[in-house]
């Protein structure tokens, strides 16, 4: 049993790493669709890529211990969803809030 933990745990650790070593560039390319979404004329439709980065990255960054980051990005993807006019207001400062966290 304590072999299996123990092989868990590296396992872990490892993918652990991958993510970490792969968050400045997942950040940037929110950060970069995130503005490319913004300076459209029209925001009809949400930004699938822009979306499906924020809902990824959401997910992984709190299993991999960035609860803020996974709060934000969460935040992110309620805005995109919601739409409107105040949602849109408030992804600037949370991509601000993300570009925090680029190392």
């Amino acid at each position: 049993m304590d072999n299996n933990l123990s092989d868990f745990q590296n396992r872990y650790r490892v993918l652990q790493e991958q993510f970490c070593a792969d968050l400045s560039a997942r950040l940037e390319h929110i950060l970069t669709t995130g503005h490319n979404w913004l300076a459209t004329e029209t925001q009809a439709m949400p930004d699938d890529e822009f979306l499906i980065s924020a809902h990824k990255l959401a997910g992984s960054a709190g299993s991999f211990g960035f609860p803020e980051i996974s709060t934000l990005c969460q935040q992110i993807e309620d805005a995109i969803r919601e739409n409107n006019s105040a949602s849109r207001q408030a992804i600037p400062g949370l991509l601000d809030q993300l570009r925090a966290f680029i190392k």
